[in-house]
Formats: C-alpha cells, structure tokens, sequence
C-alpha cells in the first residue's frame, strides 16, 4: 500500500499545512495552535508534488475517501467528518474542534484538486512502467533540493523529477540512449519550461515546489 493519509491519520492538507507533522502534535483538541483551514496555495503546490510521487512510485496509490476533494482535518476523529459535494452548498466553518469559535471559513470541494487526481489515475494506467517497472534514482542532490528517478520497463521509459525547494532549479540528467522524451504532466502549470535534449542528455528547469513526468515517445 502507498498511502498519504488514512482513517487514522490528518487529512494530507492539514498535515501539510502544518509543516508536515503528521501524527506529531495534530490532534485539534490537543494543539490549539493547529492550523485548521483549507490548505493555501503554496501547501497545494507540495500536495500535488507528493501525488506526483505516490502515483509514479512502488506499490499500489490508496486515496482516503475525500483527498481527492481537498478535504483537511487533524488527527483521528477530525480527519473523519463528513465526504464534501460539488451539488450541495456546505454551511462555513465556524468551530473548532475543541469547541473554540472560529472566524467563517468557506466549505467547498477542490474540483481542480480532484481533476489531477484523474489525471495522475490516466497516467498510471497509460504508463505500465509505473506499474511493473524497475525504479533507478538518477538523481538527488540535497543542496538544490532536486530529485529525479525513472521508472523502466522493456522498452518503456517514465522519468519523474521534483524541485522542493523555493527557487527554480535546473535538472540535468545524462543519457545512455537515444530514445526522445516528451513531457507527460506537470504537478502545476509552468512548472516545466527550457526543456532540450540529446543522444546524451536532457536538461530542463522547474519551477519552485514542482514536479514533471517525461515519458518515451510510443
């Protein structure tokens, strides 16, 4: 199982939204200081990088019943509270957890959310690589906070990269054959841009906090 977030855990944009706490410190009744919002852009822009990753990594995606809708909420119970729908208009949200009154926040699905989530699912089953295939790190570089990795089978090529930092960065990545790449997807728009590439290399820049796939030409 490959999983961001599950019945027992925070909602992936909370977790997110709070510097990637996870189980630490993320029960609302517990930590006051949680912040209990729908996730910012900023937070977006990492969560669509992660599903870039969980979707093109090993093992099988699993989707908590209302990720794909950018649900947030802390630790268990709060992660639980009921599934949002694009037909019914919700009631802001106005209280805490612990009982605390809140200032109104609006109560809707993320529908561009769920639509990159389509995307990646399309991806995954059109790219068998990223279900059979052998995975190869060719790239990881802490100080420039870049990872890159291809997914590899027969004569089918993913290659995935990332930019985690908050300055856009140039990948360069050699290569041994002369396949051509084209991109796939992007983990937000503009992240790709100055893509080139040779019998012998491939460089391109991605944007701060972003993610692309390029894949073999079938």
């Amino acid at each position: 199982m490959n999983l961001t977030a599950s019945h027992d855990s925070p909602r992936m944009a909370t977790s997110f939204q709070n510097k990637h706490q996870y189980k630490f410190r993320m029960g609302a009744r517990d930590n006051h200081t949680l912040n209990l919002a729908p996730p910012a852009e900023t937070t977006l822009h990492e969560m669509r990088m992660m599903l870039l990753h969980q979707f093109t990594f090993l093992s099988a995606p699993h989707i908590w019943n209302g990720e794909e809708l950018g649900m947030w909420g802390a630790d268990d119970p709060d992660c639980r509270k009921p599934i949002l729908w694009k037909d019914i208009d919700h009631r802001p949200q106005t209280w805490r957890p612990d009982g605390r009154e809140s200032r109104p926040i609006t109560v809707r699905p993320n529908l561009e959310l769920l639509d990159y989530y389509r995307v990646l699912i399309a991806l995954r089953k059109e790219r068998r690589e990223l279900v059979c295939g052998k995975i190869e790190y060719i790239l990881t570089d802490d100080h420039a906070m870049t990872l890159a990795y291809r997914r590899v089978m027969a004569d089918r090529e993913t290659i995935i990269a990332f930019n985690r930092s908050d300055r856009p960065q140039v990948i360069r990545l050699k290569r041994d054959t002369g396949t051509m790449l084209k991109s796939l997807m992007e983990s937000r728009q503009g992240s790709l841009a100055a893509f080139e590439q040779t019998d012998s290399e491939i460089h391109f820049e991605l944007a701060p906090f972003s993610g692309v796939a390029l894949g073999t030409v079938q």
